[in-house]
């Protein structure tokens, strides 16, 4: 973040309208919901400078900051999702520690899981992820 603007990388990505780096952040866990100094997010800031179409993939990127789903504090943790509705299966090549909850949940080697459209991975009830599940077991995806 850069210190005098509050200027993130996602914000330089979407002021030029890269919306694959933008997607790329987003997949490692950036916080699309933080503002700049002038209480702009990366969305407002892609709007301002006319990428419509890209705002509105970021503005539907954000989660809740205070929910379960939060974007991880450490780099080696990969950022988790509700956005059931988007569910792809994927299958993990190597251990993932996605962050759910303020702790982490192990997806280990050759496990299925959920991702959104972000490649975020879908995290359910009490840290489910093959399905990502609700407090009655049910499947969400």
């Amino acid at each position: 973040m850069n210190p005098f603007s509050g200027w993130s990388f996602l914000h330089q990505a979407a002021r030029f309208g890269h919306e694959p780096a933008c997607r790329e952040l987003i997949r490692l866990g950036t916080a699309t919901g933080t503002l700049t100094y002038e209480n702009e997010s990366a969305a407002d800031i892609a709007r301002r400078h006319q990428h419509h179409e890209l705002a509105s993939v970021l503005q539907r990127s954000c989660l809740d900051q205070d929910a379960c789903w939060c974007p991880p504090r450490d780099p080696k943790q990969l950022p988790s999702s509700n956005f059931w509705d988007e569910a792809q299966e994927r299958k993990a090549s190597k251990v993932m520690l996605v962050a759910y909850g303020g702790g982490v949940v192990k997806i280990p080697a050759g496990s299925r899981y959920f991702v959104d459209s972000f490649e975020r991975t879908l995290i359910g009830w009490h840290g489910t992820y093959d399905p990502p599940g609700d407090m009655g077991c049910g499947s969400m995806v």
